[in-house]
């Protein structure tokens, strides 16, 4: 499933308006439904402070993509030659992205 919060929700959630402790909270649900799977909840952030927050790591770090410097399809094939990286993607379930605004699109 995919949940995200559009433009319009996020402009209601300013600062210190309590988001992370919703999102901790969430996650504490996820991981509690998936307690059985170690790795079934990734939780990641777009800045190392925002993942340090929510008890995470950035995205770049859990994706295995380094700086993701490269093509999609190179970053595909880093991924695929790590084994720990590999691993990760195989067992996730649920991919918590907080901050998600801040990823650029190119």
């Amino acid at each position: 499933h995919l949940c995200t919060a559009d433009s319009r929700a996020s402009r209601h959630f300013h600062a210190g308006t309590g988001k992370s402790v919703l999102l901790r909270e969430i996650i504490s649900s996820l991981k509690r439904k998936y307690r059985g799977s170690g790795d079934a909840v990734a939780v990641t952030a777009s800045t190392g402070m925002a993942a340090c927050n929510i008890g995470g790591t950035t995205i770049h770090s859990f994706a295995g993509i380094g700086l993701g410097v490269g093509t999609p399809d190179q970053l595909v094939s880093n991924v695929m030659r790590n084994k720990t990286a590999k691993t990760k993607w195989q067992r996730v379930k649920v991919l918590v992205i907080d901050e998600g605004a801040l990823r650029r699109s190119d």
